[in-house]
């Protein structure tokens, strides 16, 4: 049943995309549905510039430094010193975004398996 539950929740985060629903927010886990997906994406490839998570997320520039900024106040994520491209800022989760990573997961993966019956 987990492979189950992981492949309905990516085809969800993608349909999410795909409509454009990241803007609205994100009851149970205090974070709003593009700070969600983003840590979920930093955590899949460990670190990624404003640039990629921009293209994965389907969101405009603006919208991705944004989101960033605030997992950033959040301290769920730090920017990662670059010394191929100094203008590169990449980021990755801190300790306490891989906790909120963690409460994301089991939070959406009860509610996928709750609707599995």
């Amino acid at each position: 049943m987990e492979k189950e539950i992981e492949l309905i929740r990516k085809a969800s985060r993608e349909i999410v995309r795909e409509f454009g629903l990241l803007e609205a927010d994100c009851a149970k886990t205090g974070v709003s549905y593009a700070q969600g997906h983003a840590l979920l994406e930093i955590k899949k490839y460990k670190v990624l510039t404003a640039g990629e998570l921009s293209v994965i997320l389907n969101l405009n520039r603006s919208s991705t430094g944004r989101t960033i900024q605030q997992l950033k106040n959040k301290r769920w994520v730090t920017q990662v010193i670059s010394t191929k491209d100094s203008k590169k800022k990449p980021v990755k989760l801190t300790e306490k975004g891989k906790e909120k990573v963690k409460e994301i997961n089991n939070y959406s993966d009860s509610r996928v398996a709750k609707a599995l019956g």
